[in-house]
């Protein structure tokens, strides 16, 4: 008698194991990728806004900010003479794996070009705002981004006059660096 062509209902099940282990194994082997893309995203939608701010403030002549609320870890772009002209468009809020632990911004005045005395200013909380004057320059300022989870940071960088962004994971880096940026004069007028 001829036996039909086919599978064993264990051959059917040993394929489905494997099946099962390749899918757990690819899941598990990309959640380190998923990590590492959602700070990735994070440090370029920040960048993305930075750039946005200084373009919007060229080409309308008009003086912008953005806000960074380190409390609500939020960040938006305003319109400095007009508080009212936020949009919905213009506000970042950051996941919740992720916050702006700090940000360290220079204290160039650019109204009276004029330092202060201090050189930078360190936040931990609060709201800060970064000006962007009428040609789209700004103060040189940084964030210190961490992932809660593992408490992972690092440091984005932005150079005030160019938009430069640099990321940085070592503290000691990041404060050469940033005595660099802080250091050098730009006009924003």
């Amino acid at each position: 008698m001829r036996h039909g062509v086919g599978f064993t209902l264990i051959e059917v099940m040993a394929v489905v194991v494997l099946l099962g282990l390749l899918a757990g194994a690819t899941v598990w082997s990309l959640a380190g990728d998923a990590h590492r893309h959602s700070k990735g995203e994070l440090v370029s939608r920040i960048i993305q806004m930075d750039a946005q701010t200084r373009l919007a403030a060229a080409r309308s002549g008009q003086t912008f900010q953005l806000q960074f609320d380190l409390d609500s870890q939020s960040i938006r772009r305003i319109e400095a003479n007009d508080a009212a002209m936020e949009s919905a468009s213009h506000r970042l809020v950051i996941a919740s794996d992720y916050r702006i632990n700090q940000m360290v911004t220079s204290q160039w005045n650019w109204q009276s070009s004029e330092s202060d005395g201090q050189m930078f200013k360190r936040i931990k909380g609060g709201t800060l705002s970064v000006t962007f004057g009428v040609i789209g320059c700004s103060a040189s300022y940084a964030l210190q981004i961490m992932h809660e989870p593992t408490g992972e940071t690092q440091w984005l960088m932005l150079a005030g006059l160019t938009g430069q962004a640099t990321v940085v994971k070592n503290e000691s880096d990041f404060e050469d660096i940033f005595a660099w940026l802080g250091g050098a004069r730009t006009d924003a007028h």
